[in-house]
């Protein structure tokens, strides 16, 4: 059976001290890492999540502040997965 095309929504506002722990995280699944992209929903960081985001293999989207939710809506918008999922910018997802 093939293994799904999946997205991991990342909202993050004001995460740049833990953004990269985070994406490294996703990217070190025990997942193919062509059937994964990461989007990175920026809610108005005024720090530099946007500097240390882009640095990765993501998408990196910006908008407004608007909170938590409405940037996993917004990830959800730009995902192209079969499946998405979620996490926070201060977690570090576990390889499997």
């Amino acid at each position: 059976m093939e293994r799904p095309f999946v997205s991991v929504v990342i909202p993050a506002y004001n995460s740049a001290s833990t953004i990269a722990d985070t994406i490294e995280g996703c990217l070190n699944q025990d997942y193919p890492m062509d059937k994964i992209e990461i989007i990175v929903v920026d809610d108005g960081s005024t720090d530099r999540t946007k500097e240390v985001a882009v640095q990765y293999p993501i998408k990196y989207v910006f908008q407004r502040k608007s909170g938590p939710a409405a940037a996993r809506n917004k990830g959800c918008q730009f995902a192209g997965g079969q499946l998405i999922f979620f996490t926070d910018a201060d977690c570090v997802p576990a390889k499997e």
